[in-house]
């Protein structure tokens, strides 16, 4: 199997997993998204125990993860579209020659899935065009609502009905991601498998088929989980309330998923990709016959 890309935010790139390691300097009290508080050991740690490294493993492969922690969905994409700048970005910022550009770069042609992770789907400025102007608002700030002109939009073109915007523009990333993923599978990608953060995408998911089958969920104690948010719901799925923190009398404040929570990532994910391959062999050998 060739690589596996796993563009997502901060559950994707293992905020604090490094905690679970018995690593110096390890800061229980503080998130960490803006790096000032990882040492590379830490790092290496978390690029070890993260799910995309399990699944890797599992399938001897490779996984290529974005460099920095957090993001949004428009960087997950950015992730994909740029392949071939990550490696020189992050480990070669100058090349000396064009006959050695090939071997500093990633190309789609290297991986065969891409495993997405959505995150808030809000956290990226939406981009609206109203009468002669083209702006970005940050909806959930009513600063950036008002200055921006989103609220004279949002008047004029839906009634100042806010649920009916975000249906509109939840619709519309969701047909983006379907063409992005359609793009990626006719160039060379198997197939790309989808799984959420929070809850807004799961009723578009729920009824596109075409979603639906690359749709990854998670199942722990017999249930089945629709999302990161839903099966953080169970104690132990997150760090400030696992109990190998909990029993050493450790206060984490840090919400974000547990080591537990990503062996069950890990596992969704293994299973969603060993039952495309199966089909895909089953596809194959009843053509022949």
């Amino acid at each position: 199997m060739k690589g596996l890309l796993f563009p997502g935010d901060s559950f994707t790139w293992g905020e604090g997993l490094h905690m679970y390691s018995e690593l110096p300097d390890i800061k229980f009290d503080e998130q960490g998204h803006d790096g000032k508080n990882y040492t590379p050991a830490h790092i290496k740690f978390i690029e070890a125990n993260r799910f995309a490294r399990k699944v890797a493993n599992y399938f001897n492969t490779f996984e290529l993860v974005r460099v920095s922690n957090g993001g949004s969905n428009n960087n997950a994409f950015d992730f994909i579209d740029n392949l071939h700048i990550q490696y020189k970005k992050n480990h070669m910022p100058a090349v000396g020659s064009d006959k050695v550009a090939r071997s500093v770069e990633y190309r789609l042609k290297d991986f065969d899935y891409i495993i997405l992770q959505l995150t808030d789907m809000f956290r990226d400025d939406i981009k609206f065009e109203y009468k002669d102007i083209t702006g970005y608002c940050n909806i959930k700030s009513d600063e950036s609502r008002n200055s921006s002109g989103f609220n004279y939009y949002l008047r004029d073109v839906f009634n100042n009905d806010i649920n009916a915007f975000i249906e509109y523009y939840l619709e519309k990333l969701i047909n983006n991601i379907i063409e992005k993923f359609k793009l990626y599978e006719s160039n060379g990608i198997k197939r790309c498998f989808i799984h959420t953060w929070q809850n807004e995408p799961i009723p578009f998911f729920q009824n596109n088929p075409y979603l639906n089958e690359r749709w990854i969920t998670y199942e722990f104690n017999n249930t089945v989980y629709n999302s990161i948010w839903d099966l953080q719901k169970n104690k132990g799925m997150s760090l400030n309330n696992d109990e190998f923190f909990l029993n050493k009398k450790i206060i984490v404040h840090n919400g974000h998923t547990s080591l537990s929570a990503h062996n069950i990532q890990s596992n969704a994910i293994i299973k969603k990709i060993e039952e495309y391959e199966q089909s895909t062999i089953h596809s194959v050998q009843r053509r022949i016959i």
